[in-house]
């Protein structure tokens, strides 16, 4: 693998591209949501349905346009994304409800913070882990 420093220009390009890949994936989470509910799914099911495939759309998109270096099996990177993606839920939360406390800022502006602080995590976990794009060292 030739894994570069995130200081360079294409790993800035990928982390944009992932940001873009979660928006789509947002997009398809909120959409399918609202169709499955107005089709008279009910709403549990709804949701597990939209994001499942909303988070399958994100990891195809991440493994085939954004890093495009993997030498992991699609179910095994799968599995990789999936963890962390679990991951970086858990921190998401944690981190809105310690933020919410501490900074005197309007909730959606700390839920923004919150997302592109663990965003960024989110993306260093996969390109290193999973894809194997990006290395760590701070040269």
């Amino acid at each position: 693998m030739n894994a570069q420093p995130i200081t360079r220009s294409h790993n800035l390009v990928a982390l944009l591209k992932y940001n873009l890949s979660g928006a789509v994936a947002l997009l398809t989470d909120v959409s399918l949501l609202y169709i499955f509910v107005e089709l008279g799914l009910p709403q549990l099911p709804a949701v597990v349905l939209s994001v499942c495939a909303a988070g399958s759309i994100h990891y195809i998109i991440c493994r085939y346009y954004v890093f495009r270096s993997f030498s992991r099996s699609f179910f095994t990177g799968a599995l990789y994304f999936a963890s962390i993606i679990g991951i970086s839920l858990i921190l998401n939360i944690g981190l809105y409800l310690l933020l919410i406390e501490i900074l005197p800022l309007h909730f959606t502006i700390v839920r923004a913070i919150s997302i592109g602080l663990v965003g960024i995590l989110s993306f260093v976990l996969n390109a290193h882990y999973n894809f194997g794009t990006l290395t760590l060292k701070a040269n």
